[in-house]
């Protein structure tokens, strides 16, 4: 799973620090972490052509406008 982010040292320490996730590896525009065995990729947009909202976006939005259709996984 690919997450776009703009400030990816902030996005690390969040997803490290609060939720708990492992952090594989990282370098100076990706970060890489293990969800029990799915990798999670946070990058910096190369480009405005690559900035766009990840699928992450797109189910917080559906969870804030109907959260009974989002079911635990």
């Amino acid at each position: 799973m690919s997450i776009t982010v703009h400030n990816l040292e902030s996005a690390i320490a969040f997803y490290r620090d609060t939720l708990g996730l492992n952090l594989q590896f990282c370098t100076d525009t990706m970060a890489f972490f293990d969800l029990n065995g799915m990798t999670i990729m946070l990058s910096i947009p190369e480009s405005l052509e690559f900035d766009h909202p990840s699928s992450v976006n797109n189910v917080l939005s559906i969870y804030k406008s109907s959260p009974q259709m989002i079911v635990q996984l």
